[in-house]
């Protein structure tokens, strides 16, 4: 198999990056407007983990759940796919429940944008950006 086969490709690299935009406008907004601070806290935060965080965790997520288990999943439908990769992914965030429901949110818009676009470049960049959000300037 090619990297392009899991999604790392810039095909559609435009359109999936305006559908990302979008899709990180809207996690700004519910984010803040919950006032998501209550319960989850995160270790210290220092800039090799952020670099960690983008460098290695969102790619390795972005590909196993959306490159990987996401296409594997088509052959049951594209709706299923993303419905069950979502829900996966929101179980690995199993600590903290209102962390699970914002998760499996952006996993299904994710997902959506993977399965527009073919491209995980949208994804892995909402991805990183609402994560760098959360530690900065919620949790």
């Amino acid at each position: 198999m090619k990297p392009v086969d899991f999604g790392m490709t810039s095909n559609h690299l435009f359109p999936s990056m305006r559908h990302a935009a979008a899709i990180t406008l809207a996690g700004f907004i519910v984010i803040t407007a919950i006032g998501y601070s209550s319960s989850f806290k995160s270790p210290d935060i220092d800039y090799a983990w952020m670099a960690f965080y983008i460098l290695v965790s969102v790619p390795v997520q972005e590909i196993l759940f959306r490159g990987v288990l996401q296409k594997r999943l088509y052959k049951f439908g594209r709706r299923k796919a993303i419905i069950t990769a979502s829900i996966l992914y929101s179980a690995i965030h199993f600590r903290n429940p209102l962390l699970m429901a914002l998760t499996l949110a952006a996993g299904l818009l994710w997902g959506y944008s993977f399965s527009r676009h073919a491209t995980l470049a949208g994804p892995a960049a909402s991805h990183a950006v609402l994560g760098l959000y959360l530690f900065l300037f919620v949790l």
